[in-house]
């Protein structure tokens, strides 16, 4: 659904139920189930439960927002989605902002994410999801974009042997000239990119890091009075694990 609270504002959300039977030789459940047998024949086997998500968004011409969180029950199951983590709450917010006529634009995120709300599992883990983006136009011939994005884990064990803690980070600057002439509009592209991974796994007793660095630069012709292109592109990556050889 989507509400328009003004001109510049709206609420959006969207609610899903599932009823899904694991096993349908199971016997039927002698508990009370939000859907009626008639309509579903509810099994030990069976699961019932709902999701939902709720996003506020608020846009002024130069800047603007969205904020809001997803719920997805643990009983909650889909077949579009077979990998989806239920049982989980998440929270986001995400800012972004144009200016200079648009040749600045930036945008942001950061979320928050929790996992067994309903206290079924052995462990429960919160994750933090960020990210930051700007492109610049800073003539008509240059722009430069730059990204970094955080993801982390952890998970809150009782027993201190028992804890995970995996944080990546991933950082990219890509500067783009593009030199125009009477036959041919030259572009070069180029771009640097860092992911860098860290994880204490207290359970193996072992640290793990592994960083990623990535150059590509890339030369593209197009001709202005004939339908063709062409390009040359040069990438270089190295992998730096100080744990191994």
């Amino acid at each position: 659904f989507r509400i328009g609270l003004s001109e510049r504002s709206a609420l959006t959300g969207e609610v899903g139920g599932s009823a899904f039977t694991r096993d349908l030789d199971a016997d039927i459940a002698s508990v009370s189930s939000p859907v009626p047998q008639s309509v579903y024949r509810h099994r030990v086997s069976t699961a019932t439960d709902y999701a939902g998500s709720m996003m506020f968004h608020y846009a002024e011409k130069e800047w603007g927002l969205k904020a809001g969180g997803k719920y997805i029950g643990a009983g909650y199951f889909s077949l579009a989605f077979p990998y989806m983590q239920p049982d989980r709450l998440d929270v986001l917010l995400a800012p972004f902002a144009k200016l200079f006529a648009s040749k600045l634009n930036m945008n942001a995120s950061i979320g928050y994410r929790k996992n067994n709300l309903s206290n079924t599992k052995a462990t429960t883990s919160n994750q933090l999801i960020g990210s930051f983006n700007a492109f610049a136009m800073l003539s008509d011939y240059v722009s430069f974009n730059t990204r970094f994005a955080n993801y982390g884990i952890r998970n809150r064990m009782a027993v201190d042997t028992l804890k995970v803690d995996m944080v990546t980070n991933s950082f990219s600057l890509s500067p783009t000239f593009v030199i125009p002439s009477s036959a041919l509009i030259n572009t070069v592209s180029l771009s640097w990119s860092l992911d860098a991974y860290n994880e204490v796994n207290t359970m193996t007793a072992k640290t793990t890091t592994n960083n990623t660095q990535s150059m590509m630069a890339m030369y593209l012709a197009s001709f202005t009075e004939i339908p063709m292109n062409g390009s040359v592109t040069l990438t270089y990556m190295t992998n730096n694990v100080p744990n191994n050889d």
